[in-house]
């Protein structure tokens, strides 16, 4: 390898000849076991059933046909400051270990609902920008960078509901390596906002899940 900046001939080892940290998974995505308690998950559902849920809107309130779920917008009021605190002080390290991206900002939260037959459609989250200030110019944006997909509900409390993520591979053999996954209650599932993923139709039961933004300047 040549380093860009002294142009000096480097062979550092191959991150494939060691043991990698169980949490990285092969398709590039980190599992987080047990990071909120069955308690602190109950409490977030029963906060979450207390707020104004909406069919099908997305985050301006306007309707959209990629998602079939009950969906509300929790702000970074008081209420969950322990767990914007958890969120932060437990994703970032990751992210400084791991993929060391410029995050400026934490969005607010989003409680979604799965009953029977609702879905939620491939997409990805990095699309939506925001003016760093109203006076900025126009190509000073924030966008989404780092999504945080935490698991509220039991597996054996709904049928169907796995969460695919798809990373890409570059092939025309195979484009995307595909994961399913269906984790524990408490799991945090990490993953590069760019990323397309979806949760599958839950086919019986009832999915609750909360959803973090991690925000940055544009990509360099």
């Amino acid at each position: 390898m040549i380093r860009l900046d002294t142009k000096e001939t480097e062979n550092p080892p191959c991150t494939l000849d060691k043991e990698f940290n169980p949490l990285v998974q092969s398709v590039s995505f980190l599992l987080m076991e047990n990071f909120l308690s069955t308690a602190e998950c109950e409490w977030l559902v029963n906060y979450g059933s207390q707020q104004k849920l909406a069919k099908g809107l997305n985050r301006n309130q306007t309707e959209t046909h990629y998602r079939s779920s009950n969906i509300a917008f929790l702000e970074l009021v008081s209420e969950v400051d322990w767990l914007k605190d958890k969120i932060i002080n437990k994703i970032l390290p990751v992210n400084n270990k791991y993929m060391k991206w410029n995050l400026t900002h934490l969005d607010r939260f989003q409680y979604t609902t799965y009953d029977k037959d609702d879905y939620l459609t491939a997409h990805n989250d990095d699309y939506f920008d925001y003016l760093v200030s109203p006076d900025s110019p126009e190509q000073d944006l924030w966008i989404r960078k780092l999504s945080v997909s935490i698991l509220l509900s039991d597996p054996s409390e709904y049928d169907g509901g796995e969460l695919e993520i798809q990373a890409p591979r570059g092939t025309s053999e195979m484009p995307y390596d595909k994961r399913k996954i269906k984790p524990p209650k408490g799991t945090a599932i990490i993953f590069p906002s760019f990323y397309i993923h979806e949760v599958h139709k839950v086919t019986k039961g009832h999915r609750r899940a909360l959803v973090a933004w991690f925000f940055g300047p544009k990509w360099r």
